[in-house]
């Protein structure tokens, strides 16, 4: 069984209900130059450079173990992260299927494939965001983490090509139709900085740290 801290409970992410919660209408996202999303982009930018540089970096994976075990750092930090991201309700008043955002399956069904398992593994212990803003900054996080995920499988392919074609649900986007695009998804940030504008530390703040817990399972925290 995978070894959680914090407190964390295995088993399937509920999906959030939210009773008496409008649904989303599709406002005209705000595209001024201080939106939300590029906020956040520059507040993580310094941890984000050195994650892209030096962890996610595809000239390190020179085998089938190493990819194994690229995997299973993003694990331990999607794990509970997407645990915590499941209990908040507010997401369908923003748009957002929690559930069909997270990727924790791929991740599993991608390490089963190259014969490995989560069983032994321990997750970070990530503690639960202090508010739904926070756990939004969580989630760009999570969301930017994926986002490379094909070039990355592009870079790799040419030193582990077809050992890993069985293992790239999690880098090829498995489940992208059901998935917010990154500009939808950053249209729904924008918006909530609009429409709460004293929640931006929040959110910000929520997505530094987990940008740091990232850096962490990488081992590229600076000393």
């Amino acid at each position: 069984m995978v070894k959680l801290l914090a407190g964390n409970t295995a088993g399937p992410l509920p999906r959030p209900e939210a009773p008496g919660q409008k649904p989303w209408r599709s406002p005209v996202p705000y595209t001024g130059p201080e939106g939300l999303s590029a906020r956040l982009r520059a507040a993580v930018a310094s941890i984000n450079d050195e994650w892209e540089t030096l962890t996610v970096l595809p000239g390190r994976l020179l085998s089938l173990s190493d990819y194994a075990g690229c995997l299973s750092r993003f694990y331990t930090v999607f794990e509970p992260v997407e645990h915590w991201l499941a209990q908040f309700r507010e997401w369908p008043a923003l748009g957002i299927d929690i559930a069909a955002q997270c990727r924790v399956p791929y991740l599993l069904a991608d390490l089963a494939a190259l014969g490995f398992d989560a069983e032994g593994l321990e997750v970070m212990e990530v503690p639960k965001p202090a508010s739904f803003a926070a756990a939004l900054g969580a989630l760009y996080v999570l969301e930017r983490a994926a986002l490379g995920g094909k070039v990355f499988l592009r870079q790799i392919e040419p030193r582990l090509g077809r050992d890993i074609a069985c293992a790239v649900a999690f880098f090829g986007g498995a489940g992208r139709g059901a998935q917010l695009s990154w500009p939808a998804f950053k249209a729904r940030l924008d918006i909530f900085g609009t429409k709460r504008p004293g929640a931006q530390a929040q959110v910000i703040g929520g997505a530094v740290e987990t940008f740091r817990h990232f850096a962490l399972a990488l081992n590229l925290e600076r000393r």
